[in-house]
């Protein structure tokens, strides 16, 4: 199907007299904008925004992908839409408000063979107001610019197109932050679709920012290896881990010596997996507290290790069975079983080892800067001061003595003069 040849011979597609510019393959122009009949449009499945649920759906029914054809078109939609919904259910509320009163306002981007690249929530809102209001005709037609190229033959440039408008135009449209490192690491890495370069300038960012995000994405893949589950980034999301991985991953990248950096990964990707505390962030945060520790962190990362090794034991057991097994095993590990337990049991003492020594390092450094702070006043000014100024300054530093002498008893120490 050709929506711009079969499409306008039999109805399905009108041209309207609005346009939109948009930049591909280098060159900006302005497009012309169609009506096309919705059920003649289908969603992409390449859309960053909803592609760990589409790997977890593909998962969870033994297939490799999903497929289009327009025989099964409706059905495939229907799947998608739901999709759409669970990724953002706020935001498709306010937009299909939006529609239902002031109709489309915005044009999509759609491939001649159906494919919608762009606007696929503005699409949902009309398939969804459209059902409710069958003889309404602003809710019938999709208004999109129609581009001749195929997917197929030109994905890199349509790739491009889609960051470009998603993380441009429509930056202020909030992407899940781990459906993006996923799409950036398929993109990137694993379809080898874009480089670092080419990414980088379809969102207009620095290279070099595009760059640390690329090695988080790897980072969190190489988590979802540790678990058995590859490129399953669904799980992270699920599981809210971007907060957690930003926070561990800084002071892993940090790490100079690859046999303590490999180390600190196996701990960190066991916390990841077990999950010991409701606000991971910040448990990750007392982690990372303790592997910059260098006094306490050897020891650590020797108990942590120990718990490690016994949750590869539980999950490789399972990887046996089937992946769905996997998934319970993962579900059943965290938060409250014995191996959580032990895990959130270490960690909180080897914090509290860390506080304590800051706490007494603290200490030391605050007499340190008071004494340098008296020694740099200039007695000589004394004199020159009121009575009353230099009643309360002795005043004062009578009070200080008192405070050191209770200071050097609570230190504990005892000096005899010699």
């Amino acid at each position: 199907m050709d929506l711009l040849v079969e499409g306008i011979e039999n109805g399905w597609v009108e041209k309207t007299e609005l346009t939109r510019k948009l930049t591909l393959a280098g060159k900006t122009m302005a497009y012309p904008v169609y009506r096309v009949r919705l059920d003649k449009l289908y969603y992409n499945d390449q859309n960053d925004r909803i592609s760990t649920w589409i790997e977890e759906y593909c998962l969870k029914n033994g297939i490799d992908k999903l497929n289009c054809n327009e025989d099964e078109m409706e059905s495939y939609n229907s799947l998608i839409e739901t999709f759409i919904e669970e990724s953002n259910r706020e935001k498709l509320v306010q937009t299909r408000n939006n529609i239902a009163m002031f109709c489309q306002r915005e044009a999509g981007i759609s491939l001649a063979d159906g494919r919608v690249v762009d606007g696929n929530r503005r699409f949902t809102c009309l398939r969804q107001l459209h059902r409710e209001n069958l003889h309404n005709e602003n809710f019938a037609f999709f208004e999109t610019v129609i581009l001749p190229e195929s997917i197929e033959k030109d994905m890199k440039h349509i790739k491009m197109l889609e960051l470009m408008v998603q993380h441009g135009e429509e930056s202020r449209v909030d992407y899940d932050p781990i459906n993006r490192l996923a799409g950036l690491y398929n993109d990137l890495v694993r379809n080898k679709l874009l480089t670092v370069k080419e990414y980088a300038q379809s969102i207009n960012q620095q290279e070099s920012d595009v760059q640390k995000d690329l090695e988080l994405a790897e980072f969190l893949a190489e988590y979802l290896d540790s678990i058995q589950m590859p490129l399953q980034f669904h799980i992270a999301r699920k599981n809210k881990l971007d907060g957690p991985i930003r926070e561990i991953f800084s002071v892993i990248r940090a790490e100079k010596d690859e046999d303590m950096k490999a180390d600190m990964k196996e701990v960190a990707f066991t916390q990841l997996t077990l999950m010991p505390h409701t606000d991971m962030t910040r448990y990750m945060r007392n982690i990372k507290r303790i592997l910059k520790d260098k006094r306490q962190a050897k020891n650590f990362i020797e108990e942590q290790l120990d718990i490690a090794e016994k949750l590869t034991d539980e999950i490789s057991d399972s990887k046996m069975v089937s992946d769905g097994k996997v998934m319970e095993t993962l579900e059943s590990l965290k938060a409250e079983s014995d191996l959580a337990k032990q895990a959130s049991r270490c960690t909180e003492v080897f914090d509290n080892r860390v506080r304590a020594t800051a706490d007494r390092e603290r200490a030391a450094h605050v007499i340190e800067k008071a004494i340098d702070s008296i020694r740099e006043l200039d007695q000589r000014i004394f004199p020159k001061l009121s009575e009353e100024l230099r009643t309360t300054i002795v005043e004062d530093a009578d009070e200080l003595i008192e405070l050191l002498g209770e200071i050097k008893e609570a230190a504990g120490v005892h000096r005899s003069d010699a």
